[in-house]
């Protein structure tokens, strides 16, 4: 995608932010490559959703003994219209969100009722119909993506009960795989 509809996002977009901040609760994504404004908010739908796990014990009987919230979820319908701004405007501003998705960058999305971080889009949909040809009617199915630091730790042989299998194969030399027994 060329750097024009981009960069000419981000003019309008500056006072778009500017407009939503004095006038509404403003409603947008903020990417690597700036904010993204609905012209009209249809819906937005989130989930926010928690795993029971079920074990079954004995004679079928289930215990839950551990829950975990999976991945947040939302889905926006949000519309554009060329209305007031130039010709391509609407397939420019289909451009960007196709490229928010293309990038799988996470981004931040604040509707009415709260932010969600680490988002991604996992889907993008364009509705049309008689009553929408000059609007871009978007459906966007964006979800979290949990982001996890690791590391590793060095325990010396000294505090291993049993370092003969549980040490690190140092000095072990070259191993054969052995045939199959009689």
């Amino acid at each position: 995608m060329a750097a024009g509809p981009l960069a000419l996002s981000a003019v309008i977009t500056a006072a778009d932010v500017l407009v939503a901040a004095l006038i509404r609760v403003p409603r947008y994504i903020n990417s690597q490559n700036g904010f993204i404004l609905p012209d009209c908010i249809i819906e937005e739908v989130s989930r926010d959703t928690l795993e029971i796990t079920d074990h079954p014990v004995e004679q079928g009987a289930k215990i839950s003994d551990h829950a975990f919230n999976k991945p947040r979820e939302v889905t926006l319908r949000w519309s554009w219209s060329n209305t007031g701004r130039y010709d391509t405007f609407m397939q420019d501003q289909y451009n960007i969100l196709a490229a928010l998705q293309a990038t799988r960058e996470p981004f931040f999305i604040y509707t009415g009722k709260t932010r969600y971080q680490n988002m991604l889009v996992q889907s993008l949909g364009i509705v049309t119909d008689s009553s929408s040809e000059y609007a871009l009617n978007a459906v966007m199915v964006c979800r979290e993506v949990i982001i996890v630091s690791t590391s590793t730790a060095q325990v010396p042989q000294s505090a291993m009960v049993n370092p003969s299998t549980t040490g690190p194969n140092v000095g072990r030399g070259q191993i054969a795989l052995a045939g199959p027994s009689p």
